[in-house]
C-alpha cells in the first residue's frame, strides 16, 4: 500500500485532500484507481488508511482506519554528517532515513569539499523531497528534520550535554563503538562523523573536550558515505531501546 505525507491541515474529520502535486503523483504516475487504498500520514506518528475517490479538481480519501504508524525507533539519532558531493550526501539522506535518522545536520569542517553555506542551502529544497521520498518507501511514521548547515567550530559549541555524543575517528587508541553503546544510557545520540579527508586532529580533540566520546568502526577504513550508515545501524542495533 502506497504512503503520502501531506500537511496536518489536510485531514479533516474523516478525509483527505492529498495537494495537487501529490494527486498528479497518485493518478499520474502511480496510475492508482479511484477505490483502491493508500496511507495518508501527518507527520504525527499516525497513519490514516483510505479509500481514494477522484473529481475533475482533486484527489480525496475517505479514511477507514487511524493507527500509530510503529516504525519510529524509540531512540532519537541526530546525524552530523559533513557535506561531501551531491550524490554521495543525498544518498546519505536517502539511506539514513530508511534506517531511521530523526534529525540530520550537514556540517562544513576543514576538509569538507564545500565550504559556503550558501551553496548548501539551495540544495535544500531537493535535499528535503529526497527525504520525504524516501521515508514514504520506507513506511516512517515522521519525517526526519533537515536542520541548516552549521559550521564545524559553531557546532561543537553546542553540544547536548543530555545526549550521547559520539564522533567517528580512525586512530588506534579510542574506543570501540560496540563498547561505548554496550555502557550508555542515553536515548538521543548525536553522531558525527567527517569527510573524505575525515577529521583534522585539532578537531577531534575540540570535540572531545566538549564531551565527545571518539569511537571506532572497526579494522578497514570507510568511505564516509558508509560510515555515516554503519554508525547508525550500529547505534540501533546496540540500544535496546530502539525496537
Amino acid at each position: 500500500m502506497h504512503h503520502f505525507f501531506v500537511p496536518s491541515d489536510a485531514i479533516q474529520g474523516n478525509q483527505v485532500s492529498f495537494p495537487e502535486q501529490t494527486g498528479r503523483q497518485i493518478q499520474r504516475v502511480l496510475r492508482l484507481n479511484a477505490g483502491e487504498s493508500v496511507i495518508a500520514l501527518d507527520n504525527s506518528g499516525k497513519m490514516y488508511e483510505s479509500v481514494l475517490a477522484f473529481d475533475e479538481k482533486k484527489v480525496t480519501g475517505a479514511i477507514i482506519e487511524t493507527r500509530d504508524a510503529g516504525t519510529e525507533p524509540l531512540i532519537k539519532i541526530r546525524l552530523l554528517a559533513c557535506v561531501s558531493q551531491r550524490e554521495k550526501y543525498e544518498w546519505i539522506l536517502q539511506k539514513g532515513t530508511e534506517l531511521g535518522v530523526s534529525e540530520f545536520l550537514p556540517v562544513i569542517s576543514q576538509r569538507t569539499l564545500v565550504q559556503k553555506s550558501a551553496a548548501i542551502d539551495k540544495k535544500r529544497s531537493r535535499w528535503e523531497t529526497i527525504i520525504q521520498e524516501a521515508a514514504e518507501q520506507s513506511h516512517r511514521g515522521k519525517l526526519p528534520v533537515l536542520m541548516d548547515v552549521v559550521k564545524y567550530d559553531d557546532l561543537i559549541k553546542q553540544v547536548d550535554s543530555d545526549a550521547c555524543n559520539l564522533i567517528a575517528h580512525t586512530s588506534d587508541d579510542v574506543n570501540s563503538l560496540k563498547s561505548v553503546l554496550k555502557v550508555n544510557d542515553k536515548l538521543t545520540f548525536n553522531l558525527l562523523v567527517g569527510p573524505e579527508g575525515g577529521f583534522s586532529d585539532e578537531e577531534v580533540s575540540a570535540a572531545v573536550q566538549v564531551g565527545f566520546q571518539s569511537v571506532s568502526l572497526g579494522a578497514r577504513i570507510l568511505r564516509m558515505e558508509t560510515a555515516c550508515l554503519a554508525i547508525v545501524n550500529s547505534v540501533l542495533f546496540y540500544s535496546s531501546s530502539s525496537d
